[in-house]
């Protein structure tokens, strides 16, 4: 992938404003190569000699599975400009005033090698459409339509209340953007451009034999198994975020600052996954309640049905974001310096993490026809952190202010030395609790079953084996689904100290020695892991792991 960047920026100083402005031109393509199982993944189960190894070396393998290869050429242009005024409005009040537009183009492959299974357009009549099929313009080429309407606002103020105190506050609105996101769950996923095959042995008959490999026709989109298809709202806005502040700064003495205030920010039309062709709670077969029962692939006569799973991206999911924050500082002065921080904050969301980053466990909807019941703390939440670092350099040694005149094998052991720490305790992540199986009979991408609560969930003693009441939870009804919330357990908090000693050694001129002793999770506090969150299983409530334990280095720096 390469990335060519054009950018040019100008700066007009007059009177009481500095007037910034610029523009960036941005050509990014990103080509895509994953040949998943195209050479064929082979199972030699010992089916035909009872040994699996005797299997293999005659070639008779007893399930073959394989998929096409996912290869696009995307590219894409970023084009934007912005605006900025910094007015110094008197001596102690500025004004930052800004305007950003960008228009970021979809990505589209040189060789139109996606499509998009649209259920949006004509939600009664979903269809398959590829690439460049209806039209070369951007629009029917990509897929999806380009947002022009980015515009993005930013202020800023900065107010000397007094010699000493600085009120600031700040406002801005940044846009996202649409990636091309990778591999077979997004646009370059669907049918025919990525499929797979799988073939199964009988009693006397294996599924390949390695001298002749699959049977001839065998590999064809005809005999395709499991086929999947992606949908995506192509005409949606692009999600954007607000963020705020406000704070006040206060000098403390001499290399002492104190900070405190209010940060807080909102997501709008963030990009939701999820399943676009979900089956409801009740009885019956899952893809008969499905609301789509076929797609036809064009051009090939081939129709999928009963129609199952579809991976369905939506720009509708909502976030917020609220926040106090205070931060002491002491600037390195004789030999000491001190940073520490507290936020108290939190966050609310509606949806999932398309990533392991931002996701938890159990995280998923009960039911995508009321989205509005997963609006819940949100998977980033962490109500409470506090972060304490600082470095001293120990007064002891030749050049500070003990035993500065200390012979050289004195001050080799106990002078020249330097500690260091890191000190963290938060709180801990939520995630969710659901129930084993499926008893709403639901289906199928990114649904989860959640248990009724019956119970008070804190009663009783905690412990590992037993984090929270497991027993003020009950299995969801048949066809039906539970009355627990999203992220509604959360983890144990966090507790780590980070320890560090250093001494140099001084060589001769401009060469020196630095030895160093590290110590991670010093105090060696369990950082207990999370508790089993699936009801019906035998570790429901219990946690059975923890993080790493502390852990010791030593270390020689050589420095020039």
């Amino acid at each position: 992938s390469q990335n060519r960047q054009l950018a040019g920026d100008l700066t007009w100083t007059k009177g009481r404003h500095t007037i910034k402005t610029g523009a960036n031109i941005l050509r990014s393509q990103n080509n895509i190569y994953n040949i998943r199982t195209e050479i064929g993944a082979y199972t030699f189960n010992a089916r035909y000699t009872t040994d699996g190894m005797a299997d293999f070396l005659l070639g008779m393998a007893s399930q073959y599975a394989w998929n096409t290869r996912l290869q696009v050429d995307l590219r894409s242009w970023n084009l934007g400009f912005y605006v900025q005024d910094d007015w110094k409005l008197t001596n102690r009040l500025t004004l930052n005033l800004g305007l950003r537009y960008e228009v970021v183009l979809p990505f589209l492959d040189k060789r139109d090698r996606m499509g998009i299974f649209d259920t949006y357009t004509d939600p009664a009549n979903p269809r398959l459409i590829f690439a460049g099929a209806e039209g070369k313009d951007r629009f029917n080429r990509a897929m999806y339509h380009t947002d022009t309407n980015n515009w993005m606002p930013r202020i800023g103020m900065a107010y000397k209340l007094t010699d000493r105190t600085v009120l600031r506050a700040g406002y801005g609105m940044f846009y996202t953007y649409l990636e091309p996101f990778g591999d077979a769950e997004y646009l370059i996923g669907n049918p025919p451009n990525a499929f797979g095959v799988n073939l199964a042995s009988s009693q006397t008959q294996p599924a390949v034999l390695l001298r002749n490999g699959p049977p001839e026709g065998s590999l064809t989109l005809a005999r395709a198994s499991g086929l999947t298809f992606v949908s995506y709202e192509r005409r949606a806005d692009l999600g954007y975020g607000q963020q705020w502040n406000f704070n006040i700064q206060r000098e403390l003495g001499q290399d002492w600052l104190l900070e405190t205030g209010y940060s807080g920010s909102r997501g709008v039309h963030l990009l939701m996954r999820f399943e676009d062709n979900f089956s409801p709670p009740g009885t019956g077969n899952i893809n008969a309640k499905r609301p789509y029962h076929r797609a036809e692939i064009p051009g090939t006569g081939i129709v999928s049905s009963p129609l199952g799973p579809v991976q369905g991206y939506k720009n509708n999911a909502n976030s917020s974001y609220h926040a106090w924050v205070t931060k002491l500082e002491k600037r390195f002065s004789q030999g000491f310096t001190l940073l520490t921080s507290y936020g108290w904050s939190k966050t609310i969301g509606d949806t999932c993490g398309n990533a392991a980053a931002g996701n938890t466990t159990g995280c998923g909807y009960q039911d995508t026809r009321f989205l509005n019941l997963e609006r819940s703390v949100d998977n980033q939440d962490v109500p409470h952190r506090f972060v304490l670092s600082g470095i001293y350099d120990l007064p002891v040694g030749r050049g500070r202010t003990f035993g500065s005149n200390m012979n050289r094998v004195a001050n080799a052991v106990i002078g020249g030395w330097s500690a260091g720490s890191i000190v963290t305790w938060a709180s801990g992540r939520p995630y969710s609790l659901t129930v084993q199986g499926n008893p709403a009979n639901t289906g199928t991408i990114g649904v989860v079953n959640r248990p009724n609560v019956i119970g008070d969930p804190n009663a009783g003693e905690r412990s590992l084996s037993r984090d929270f009441n497991t027993a003020a939870f009950a299995p969801n009804a048949q066809f039906q689904i539970g009355n627990l919330g999203r992220n509604s357990a959360r983890q144990r908090s966090f507790f780590g100290w980070d320890f560090s000693a250093m001494k140099n050694f001084s060589l001769r001129e401009n060469l020196g020695l630095q030895f160093r002793f590290e110590a991670f999770q010093f105090t060696n506090t369990p950082r207990f892991g999370q508790a089993g969150n699936t009801l019906g299983t035998n570790n429901f409530g219990q946690i059975t792991g923890a993080d790493t334990p502390r852990n010791l280095q030593l270390g020689l720096k050589l420095i020039w």
